[in-house]
């Protein structure tokens, strides 16, 4: 992050599957949640786990990095149209950053596809995600989908992001 003294909040070195699942369960009891027309336990911002993996090897007193991946897992949450969701104040202006953020991750996926110079740091979410993005990574997308004809036109949306 751009503000170094959140880096420690942010960041945390593990050593386990065991000490990640940690972190991981902690971050997800500070996300927000909140109810809407459409969801009763809507989550009110996207989720990033981010899994950085690196072998050192040791050269004499020495210690050299020999290998490095990272994964990023990515919960999005869904876009919403204000007067389906019901929400004003605080919920709505919620709404409104995560449909920024989900248009700004379109463009740049638009952008890659036309072989356009990408605009990461058009929202938090494409710059962290660029290097997922930049098309020197694998990615795998999962979508969830709704049956009910009530949700058709998202479910059309959410295939053609797919």
């Amino acid at each position: 992050p751009k503000d170094k003294s959140n880096r420690d909040i942010i960041f945390r070195a593990c050593k386990s599957a065991e000490q990640a699942e940690t972190f991981r369960v902690q971050g997800d009891k500070n996300r927000t949640v909140r109810a809407t027309g459409m969801n009763l336990t809507s989550s009110r911002a996207h989720t990033l786990f981010v899994l950085r993996l690196r072998k050192l090897t040791r050269h004499g007193y020495d210690w050299s990095e020999a290998f490095c991946s990272k994964i990023n897992l990515v919960d999005l949450a869904g876009s919403e149209r204000p007067k389906d969701t019901g929400l004003t104040g605080v919920g709505l202006e919620e709404g409104k950053a995560i449909n920024a953020s989900l248009s700004a991750l379109g463009r740049a996926i638009e952008q890659l596809v036309k072989g356009k110079q990408v605009d990461y740091r058009a929202s938090k979410l494409t710059e962290v995600l660029a290097e997922s993005l930049n098309g020197r990574a694998v990615t795998c997308m999962i979508a969830a989908l709704s049956p009910a004809d009530i949700n058709y036109g998202d479910t059309l949306s959410t295939l053609r992001f797919a």
